[in-house]
């Protein structure tokens, strides 16, 4: 698979090992001119490449398809470095959209299905984050987006097949929340690393994330807001208003800890 992107570029799994290049050639090109094929020998797959990305999406809307008696998965082919999952899904994930109202994000994207759902992340003043997320009511019109290139307001933008958050291995996240390395985002890191709490939104997040899942913001600097060590107990952080107050907090645990062992060897 290349390591970039190339429009019109479909896999197709579950071919049988008697299947030649010249039928795959012969039945693919029903949907339009081919600008490439390969079949993997013994291995039960290929790809294919449309002049076109109307073509591959064209072949994606037919669906079900047999050759030389066996039914053929089909679906987008994405770059082999990308973090994007594999599995078929009806959640697009669209990044680097800039500032762009919810209206026209969602009129550009009803072209290639049926929307579900469809929203831009936003900042507490409104502003967008530079990503969204668009639900279809269809998986085959998440794939028809995946093979072409996309551009919003001047801005060409970046398309990922969503990945749900009990599907993702442990490990760090990159800012659109689309999972670990080989569809991840990044290499799996030793160790766990402590959970933390956002202080914009103190939703409790995993420490392998670098965002926020819930509002977007990044992981505070200096380690993990609202950590808890294994084996700690969580602690309160009285009328703490904001990241600065709780730190403090934070750094008189030691001493709070130690004033508290004194006093249970006084008492005894």
């Amino acid at each position: 698979m290349d390591s970039e992107f190339v429009e019109g570029k479909l896999f197709l799994g579950g071919l049988d090992n008697a299947t030649t290049k010249e039928t795959l050639l012969e039945y693919v090109s029903q949907w339009g001119e081919v600008a490439d094929y390969v079949l993997m020998p013994g291995r039960g797959f290929g790809f294919v490449t449309y002049t076109d990305a109307a073509a591959a999406q064209a072949f994606l809307e037919h669906r079900e398809h047999i050759i030389d008696g066996k039914k053929v998965e089909a679906k987008a082919a994405v770059p082999k470095n990308s973090s994007s999952g594999s599995s078929l899904t009806k959640k697009m994930f669209v990044g680097g959209t800039g500032d762009i109202d919810d209206e026209t994000f969602r009129q550009y994207f009803e072209q290639f299905g049926d929307i579900d759902d469809c929203v831009i992340l936003r900042k507490p003043d409104g502003g967008s984050r530079g990503f969204g997320f668009v639900t279809y009511k269809d998986e085959m019109s998440v794939e028809k987006c995946l093979v072409m290139q996309h551009s919003l307001n001047g801005r060409t933008v970046e398309l990922k097949r969503a990945i749900r958050k009990e599907d993702m291995a442990p490990g760090p996240t990159n800012t659109y929340g689309a999972g670990p390395s080989g569809g991840s985002g990044g290499p799996v890191r030793s160790g766990k690393q402590p959970d933390w709490t956002c202080p914009d939104c103190k939703n409790k997040n995993f420490g392998w994330r670098e965002i926020c899942n819930r509002c977007g913001i990044n992981k505070p600097a200096g380690g993990p807001m609202g950590a808890v060590a294994a084996g700690e107990a969580a602690v309160v952080v009285p009328n703490a208003t904001g990241p600065t107050e709780a730190c403090t907090w934070l750094l008189l645990l030691p001493f709070c800890r130690a004033f508290v062992c004194l006093a249970v060897l006084a008492s005894s």
